[in-house]
């Protein structure tokens, strides 16, 4: 229903392959998951509306550790064989909408289950409906947005020791960051109702559509970090 005819190809090579590279696997997996595993830690034992806010926060910002997943989507120990990506007919912008959609669903998705537990565990259902959704979709987004900021070679095309990172942590990353944490306290207090979440949810689905056309149409996505 989401990956279309002339993404698929992408889509499937990305999410099979990516994950059965050790050295990507190494080098992303600690280094999104200890800075989470600190922040799911100060969930613990907060109470009332304290502990809201830090669950929003965890599900709205689990994107700005994105950069370290992203820019290691290009490192492959196979990468010889990525003369099937440099002679495929498909363009760049279609080769990278359909690697995005494998990253949404092969790691994004995942990790959004695992969040959405956890919040259920420590604030009810409630929380889960109201603000899961909106988390998930602004991680959609903002991997859309710093896709060609992070990800300079095709998919599995680099040997892992020759990968780039040229970005700046203390830059527009920062920036993102701190928006998405000031997002998430407000949305934790002012959108008390599931129906509040839904239609936050609406509006992001909408700048969703918006950025994949862009996107499609060979124009970068607008991003804060981009």
């Amino acid at each position: 229903f989401w990956v279309r005819a002339d993404e698929r190809a992408a889509f499937d090579f990305v999410y099979d392959a990516l994950p059965l590279e050790r050295e990507v696997v190494l080098r992303t997996y600690p280094m999104v998951g200890i800075p989470l595993a600190f922040l799911v830690a100060s969930t613990v034992g907060e109470p009332g509306s304290t502990r809201g806010d830090l669950l929003a926060v965890l599900l709205f910002t689990a994107c700005i550790y994105l950069p370290i997943l992203l820019v290691h989507v290009p490192a492959s120990e196979s990468h010889r064989a990525s003369w099937i990506l440099t002679t495929q007919p498909l363009s760049e912008n279609v080769l990278a909408a359909g690697a995005i959609k494998a990253l949404a669903v092969r790691f994004l998705f995942p990790l959004y289950v695992v969040l959405s537990l956890l919040a259920w565990s420590q604030a009810g259902v409630e929380l889960v409906l109201r603000l899961a959704l909106p988390g998930f979709l602004i991680s959609l987004l903002v991997t859309r947005g710093l896709y060609k900021t992070c990800v300079s070679e095709p998919p599995l095309s680099v040997p892992p020791d020759e990968v780039r990172a040229d970005y700046d942590w203390g830059g527009p990353f920062l920036g993102i960051a701190l928006v998405l944490t000031i997002g998430a306290v407000l949305a934790s207090r002012f959108l008390p109702t599931i129906g509040h979440g839904a239609v936050l949810a609406g509006v992001l689905i909408a700048a969703e559509l918006v950025a994949e056309r862009k996107l499609r149409r060979g124009v970068a996505p607008v991003s804060g970090g981009a």
